[in-house]
Order: C-alpha cells, then sequence, then structure tokens
C-alpha cells in the first residue's frame, strides 16, 4: 500500500524500498515489471534489467513487460535484442502501430533497410486506418470537433515515416537542366528583350545522375550515393 501511495505521487525513490520489500514477500510479474520500470527511471538500469527479464520469465507472452525491455535494451545500445523484443511484441499484439514505427527505427539503425521500409510501411497504414475509423467515429458523433494535439502528433509521425521510407528507398535520381541569358550581343528590334522569341540564348546545360546503393546508401541517418555531373556550353548565337 505505501509503494502505491508514492508511486501515485510520483516519488518513485521513496516507492522503491516497499516494492523490494513487497517482492520478498509476494513476488509476481507484475511487481518484477514495475520494479524493473521504476529502477530505470531512477537510472539503475542493472537493477531494471534483471527484474524486467524476470518478470518475463514469469510471464513470457506479455508485450508490456517485453516492450519495456525492448526500450531499455534499445538505451543501452543493444539494437539486435531491442528489435528481437519488438518483433515479440507486434506478434503478439499486431494492433500496437507504435511498436511498429519503433521496429522500422530499430532496423534502419542495425542497416537492416529493407525491413525498416516494410516495417514502415505497415505503422503508415495502420495509422492511416486508425484515423480513418476515427473519422468515421467524428462524423456520426462529434462533427464540430476539433483537431487535437494527439492528431497533431500523429501528422508528424506520418510525415517523418514516410520521409523516412522515400529516403532509403531512393536509389536513383536524375535532374536535367538548361539555362538561358538574355541575348545582348545581337538585339532584336522587333522582340522585347528577355523574351525566349528571341530575346534569350539557350547558355548553359547539364545533367546530374545520383546513385544510392541499395545495402550501404543508407546507414542509420548517414547517406552514402555516387554523385556525376556532365555539363555543356551552347553557342553565343545557337
Amino acid at each position: 500500500q505505501y509503494a502505491r501511495l508514492h508511486e501515485k505521487t510520483g516519488n518513485i525513490a521513496q516507492a522503491m524500498p516497499y516494492l523490494e520489500r513487497e517482492l520478498t514477500l509476494a513476488p509476481s510479474a507484475e511487481l518484477h515489471y514495475r520494479t524493473g520500470l521504476y529502477a530505470a527511471r531512477l537510472g539503475k538500469n542493472d537493477s531494471a534489467l534483471q527484474h524486467l527479464e524476470q518478470a518475463i520469465l514469469l510471464e513470457p507472452q506479455n508485450p508490456r513487460y517485453l516492450l519495456q525491455l525492448a526500450y531499455l535494451c534499445k538505451d543501452r545500445g543493444d539494437t539486435v535484442r531491442a528489435a528481437s523484443l519488438l518483433e515479440q511484441v507486434v506478434h503478439l499484439d499486431p494492433d500496437r502501430v507504435s511498436v511498429y514505427q519503433e521496429l522500422g527505427y530499430t532496423y534502419s539503425r542495425m542497416g537492416q533497410n529493407d525491413k525498416a521500409i516494410a516495417t514502415f510501411k505497415k505503422a503508415i497504414d495502420g495509422m492511416l486506418d486508425a484515423r480513418m475509423h476515427s473519422s468515421l467515429r467524428t462524423y456520426f458523433q462529434e462533427p464540430q470537433q476539433q483537431e487535437t494535439s494527439e492528431q497533431t502528433a500523429g501528422d508528424e509521425r506520418l510525415y517523418a515515416m514516410r520521409q523516412q521510407v522515400r529516403e532509403m528507398s531512393r536509389q536513383f535520381q536524375i535532374n536535367v537542366y538548361q539555362s538561358y541569358r538574355s541575348n545582348t550581343r545581337q538585339p532584336n528590334p522587333n522582340v522585347t528583350p528577355g523574351f525566349i522569341t528571341g530575346g534569350l540564348v539557350p547558355s548553359q546545360g547539364g545533367i546530374e545522375f545520383l546513385y544510392q546503393p541499395s545495402d550501404i546508401g543508407y546507414q542509420d541517418g548517414k547517406t552514402f550515393r555516387l554523385f556525376g555531373r556532365s555539363l555543356w556550353s551552347n553557342e553565343p548565337h545557337s
């Protein structure tokens, strides 16, 4: 009871001794989970890891426990184990769109871009489906409801994931351009200078080619691209 009181008031440090005492008297998966959760918030990552692993040992199919351990592993730099745990979470609870998003970023940090792209697309589809159902409920129940901060945050997450998919999917890009200048050497008195009908002449053109390798082109926010450019100059009277 004392632990609960301190938890409700946000006094996590004061709640910890009572939680640990409860664990010695009546250990359970939930108590290990709560103790591990608060130990992580207090920066006691080793203790948090032990308690969360014990909670999962007692309830291996609990997605809450697996997810919290995944976050802890990610913070400790163990992205391989974090990805494995997140995979278990989406298998147990496939409707948790935010976990797909987290898994996509984890794959990206590991350089597994194909998996990251597929996972981000699942997250995007899930968010769009949830938004459609929410819009239908709003239309029939509360048509005047204004956009909430949660919806705005969802828009930002959608945009970020779409940008991520574009960056990882991009392999080829070609740009062609042609510049013009005023024809000052031989002005045409019958036309107004500056118009392409006689007042402008081609000056310089070019083509740019970009190639981003699929395996090493995008690695955790860093890009490696091969770039080529070819330029040409037009004769003044062409």
